[in-house]
């Protein structure tokens, strides 16, 4: 699962490569980086590639299922997000080095897409993190992540580390 895939952070590119009307859609932050909206007949999700963060959730005809207790579009990069689903890697608290952040560095770093798709029940994107030269400062390994968001007619989320 070794990527070459540059951060991509193009929303017109992104939805040229990996979106689908209606169902994957890119869309810029107040800030700048790039959140995937994926829909479909079950609900909408919101994930942000700055921190591969899931922050929103909303199945049909329900009210939102997680909390972000400020807009997403307001924090601005480098930042954390505080509600929705973080990606604690690879420490959660503070285990890292002194003057490490808590809970990991992956959800400081930019993800790039792997991939996307969707069927009739299922919409889905892929989206990956491997280690560079920041986060080999904050821990010394190679590494390479993957999570898969899907939405179908619950959330499920998975994510591979290697």
């Amino acid at each position: 699962m070794k990527y070459k895939v540059p951060v991509n952070a193009d929303c017109d590119d992104l939805n040229r490569r990996y979106g689908a009307p209606e169902r994957i859609v890119f869309r810029p932050s107040k800030h700048g980086h790039p959140i995937v909206v994926l829909a479909n007949q079950y609900g909408t999700c919101e994930v942000a590639l700055w921190g591969g963060q899931v922050f929103s959730y909303r199945p049909t005809g329900n009210q939102p299922v997680l909390f972000m207790p400020c807009a997403y579009d307001d924090v601005p990069k480098g930042n954390e997000v505080h509600g929705g689903i973080p990606i604690c890697w690879p420490w959660f608290g503070s285990c890292g080095e002194p003057g490490s952040r808590s809970h990991g560095f992956a959800r400081y770093q930019p993800w790039y897409v792997v991939g996307s798709q969707y069927s009739e029940d299922l919409t889905e994107v892929t989206i990956g993190l491997t280690s560079n030269d920041e986060t080999r400062k904050l821990w010394p390994h190679e590494f390479e992540l993957e999570l898969k968001i899907q939405l179908s007619m619950k959330l499920t989320l998975t994510l591979t580390s290697k």
